[in-house]
């Protein structure tokens, strides 16, 4: 899967689709007829922030053990990038379904703390909550088999989920608004 939707010849294939709808907008003039003109705008931006990830967006994992405080972590790429800030892991809990072994919930307490901002946070991350601080986003992934550790999925995209989000949030209206619009019928 990340050979394909990774690849620099599928964002090709994007810029490509953007490229040819802008044309067929403008040549079919669609660009007069708002609801639709926004419903492709829609598209664009969704490929826009789709794009901006592939660019500028790091993923990766850091591994915690509880009361060892960690300042970065390592991305899918092999490096290692620092945050601006702290995070300890104070508490880690596993919830199993009654009567079994198997994990229902994997829960994470931790300590971020911000020596730039002299700011303190607790947070909890568990299989449904994620944690956002400063443009990173925490996700629980995994964690140790003797229950002292866990690893964090980590996120760094702010730029390319405002995108994103922006792009469904204009496709939602747009597509309201057909309901208005005499000529979509």
């Amino acid at each position: 899967v990340e050979h394909v939707y990774g690849a620099p010849w599928f964002v090709m294939l994007w810029a490509v689709w953007v490229i040819a709808g802008g044309a067929y907008i403008f040549r079919r003039g669609l660009h007069r007829r708002p609801f639709t003109f926004a419903l492709h705008a829609a598209l664009v931006l969704i490929l826009l922030g789709a794009f901006t990830t592939w660019m500028w967006g790091e993923q990766g994992t850091m591994q915690l053990r509880q009361g060892k405080s960690v300042s970065g972590y390592l991305t899918d790429e092999g490096s290692v990038q620092h945050f601006p800030f702290n995070v300890v892991l104070d508490t880690f809990v596993v919830a199993t379904y009654a009567g079994t072994d198997t994990p229902q919930d994997y829960v994470s307490r931790i300590t971020i703390t911000d020596e730039t901002t002299k700011h303190e946070e607790s947070a909890e991350v568990s299989m449904n909550r994620i944690c956002s601080y400063r443009g990173f986003r925490l996700y629980q992934s995994g964690y140790d088999a003797d229950g002292k550790g866990s690893t964090l999925r980590v996120s760094h995209d702010p730029w390319g989920i405002g995108l994103t989000y922006a792009g469904y949030a204009l496709l939602l209206v747009s597509m309201m608004g057909f309901f208005f619009d005499k000529r979509s019928m």
